[in-house]
């Protein structure tokens, strides 16, 4: 099971649910090493995501296993695993609990809310190539950037996005072949060329901003990687803007509107993850629950599409916070183990759910008792509990019986069939 740690500098409670639109989340990561080296040392290094005022709120985090080392270093924190206390086959996972606010220009604008915690001018200009630029290149970013420029820094900004928009088309970039040249010059990008051109454009006209790194939370639980960009605006500070979505259509960004999907990890081009050594061959996997129907759907689909390992973590984020589902999910959590063959910890799952069961769900754990001990080739027990689901009201019928492959042990069973004849 996971285990919590707290984290005290992260976990403080903000206020801003009468002037942003509130969604909780449960960030599920996880690294799975299929191949390391004996002699392989380092570390597998994750930067912890941070509670920002206006933007999002890490309620908890909670890692398995626990952390060999909390690294700190300035104003962040890295959990550490070392590979000398890993081996092939574990599973690093982080399940971070939280929530995030609907902050853009237009809610900026429309507050009555004390902004003055967004307008600490810090952090300006990370992530800004500008004046790395050489000297040709910087005069093009200056000579465009005076033809943007307008009396209200505000138009001036939208000026800016709106080039960007304009200029670029979306390309995926390789780690190497990408840059702020890259989109100066070839005229396309990624996230992150989209963002270094607009911050270039600000650094030609003395405008600070800054380079966000973080995730999105898209649709059927998918998160994608990303980078944005903040802007220092005199009246409200400092302001998300996404040109990319803005060009590419997702999302329905616009310039002064961005939809609440928006994960903040760092204001840096900073690597929010790092395998430190040769020698090691790690799986990465990302997805996130909601805290509504849709989040158990989500579980559910990894479950019946085998995926057990992502299935396992989602159930444990789920289970992490007790509501009306949580027998649901221990007879879930324990089918999983069974079908790992861990007969052991699946049937303490089953029993724990057939406990806490309501009426209305005992067929439920019954029938998948029964599926239970179909996979152990304990066809007696498979049967009874298959009675037991039909007697208290599951709806059993010859095809749902014939078409689970939980039960393909039971197929050639006398007593099996003779139970499906009693079902016409």
């Amino acid at each position: 099971m996971f285990k919590f740690v707290y984290l005290p500098l992260f976990l403080f409670h903000l206020c801003y649910t009468n002037v942003q639109a509130q969604k909780s989340s449960k960030l599920v990561e996880m690294f799975v090493l299929n191949e390391i080296d004996s002699t392989a040392k380092g570390v597998i290094q994750y930067l912890i995501p941070p509670s920002l005022a206006y933007r999002q709120n890490i309620i908890d985090i909670v890692f398995n296993p626990e952390p060999d080392t909390i690294l700190k270093q300035k104003d962040k924190q890295f959990a550490q695993w070392h590979y000398q206390n890993l081996k092939i086959g574990d599973t690093v996972s982080i399940v971070t609990i939280l929530e995030t606010y609907n902050f853009d220009l237009s809610s900026a604008q429309n507050t009555n809310q004390d902004l003055s915690n967004n307008r600490i001018l810090s952090q300006s200009n990370d992530g800004n190539d500008y004046q790395k630029l050489n000297t040709k290149s910087k005069a093009l970013v200056d000579s465009i950037a005076q033809s943007l420029l307008d009396t209200i820094t505000l138009k001036t900004v939208e000026n800016i996005f709106n080039y960007v928009v304009a200029s670029l088309d979306y390309k995926t970039m390789q780690k190497d072949e990408g840059g702020l040249e890259t989109a100066l010059i070839q005229k396309h990008g990624d996230c992150t060329e989209y963002s270094q051109l607009m911050m270039a454009y600000c650094g030609a006209l003395d405008i600070d901003s800054r380079f966000v790194n973080g995730k999105v939370l898209q649709q059927n639980s998918s998160v994608n990687f990303h980078n944005w960009v903040e802007v220092y605006l005199d009246e409200w500070g400092w302001i998300p803007f996404d040109p990319t979505f803005a060009d590419t259509g997702e999302n329905h960004t616009t310039f002064d509107k961005l939809q609440n999907i928006y994960v903040y990890v760092d204001y840096a081009e900073s690597f929010q993850y790092i395998y430190n050594s040769t020698g090691v061959k790690i799986d990465y996997y990302i997805f996130h629950l909601g805290q509504d129907d849709a989040a158990f759907d989500a579980a559910i689909q990894l479950y019946n599409t085998h995926q057990y390992s992502q299935a396992h973590l989602a159930f444990d984020a789920l289970l992490a916070n007790p509501s009306d589902r949580t027998a649901a999910l221990k007879m879930f959590k324990g089918m999983l183990y069974a079908r790992e063959n861990k007969f052991d910890e699946g049937l303490l799952f089953l029993q724990e759910s057939l406990e806490i069961s309501s009426k209305t769900e005992l067929g439920s754990v019954h029938y998948a008792l029964g599926n239970y001990y179909a996979l152990k080739n304990e066809t007696e027990l498979a049967l009874i509990h298959l009675k037991k689901a039909r007697d208290n009201g599951f709806d059993l019928t010859q095809i749902f019986l014939l078409d689970d492959i939980d039960l393909i042990n039971l197929r050639d069973k006398e007593i099996f069939k003779k139970f499906i004849l009693e079902l016409k």
